[in-house]
């Protein structure tokens, strides 16, 4: 009796991440801003960024919110701040505890 080799079967796919589902109720409102942002040609720095900033310390209740280029540059910030000796702190840097770090890109 001849022996078949039998098909692999194929795996399932599980998405890693699929944001589509939050995305879809706010995709014109996203897309709007990113239009307002290109057509300004402000990326770096420019009112969008400090509307987040600003929304970002309302949402945390703080005073500053300060936007980086990635989550990695948001940790490391707060190490920095934490690290530096108490003269050179001069009250200009907030050992308050970094309620949240958003590490992607926001129009």
């Amino acid at each position: 009796m001849a022996v078949t080799p039998s098909r692999p079967q194929s795996a399932m796919q599980v998405p890693l991440l699929d944001l589509r589902p939050q995305y879809q109720p706010l995709a014109k409102e996203i897309q709007a801003a990113i239009e307002r942002v290109c057509a300004s040609q402000h990326f770096i720095l420019g009112p969008a960024v400090r509307e987040l900033e600003a929304s970002v310390a309302a949402y945390c209740q703080c005073r500053h919110g300060i936007g980086v280029s990635s989550g990695t540059d948001a940790l490391l910030l707060a190490l920095m701040a934490l690290l530096q000796p108490e003269p050179c702190r001069g009250g200009g840097v907030s050992r308050a505890p970094v309620r949240a770090a958003w590490g992607r890109a926001h129009p």
